[in-house]
């Protein structure tokens, strides 16, 4: 389970909102149901988009991994965890 404020990694590509496998979000809603409200954030701070999501849609980060901005002429997108 996850707290309000707690930074999760999608595990699914969401191609309605631009996001991808890998990008980085904070809880900042908890459903009764189990569900969560996940925002995501661009590195210059503007919202990208605020999702419903389950906790099979969502994993925890852990310390062997970072997030980043890739330069959008590369092939990686934006804003993904990955590993050291």
């Amino acid at each position: 389970m996850y707290a309000e404020h707690d930074l999760v990694v999608l595990t699914r590509d969401l191609p309605t909102n631009g996001l991808h496998t890998g990008d980085v979000g904070a809880v900042v809603g908890i459903y009764e149901s189990g569900g969560y409200e996940v925002e995501f954030v661009s590195v210059n701070g503007c919202i990208c988009s605020v999702v419903p999501l389950s906790s099979n849609d969502i994993r925890p980060g852990n310390d062997q991994e970072y997030a980043f901005y890739a330069n959008p002429e590369n092939q990686t997108p934006q804003g993904q965890a990955h590993r050291r």
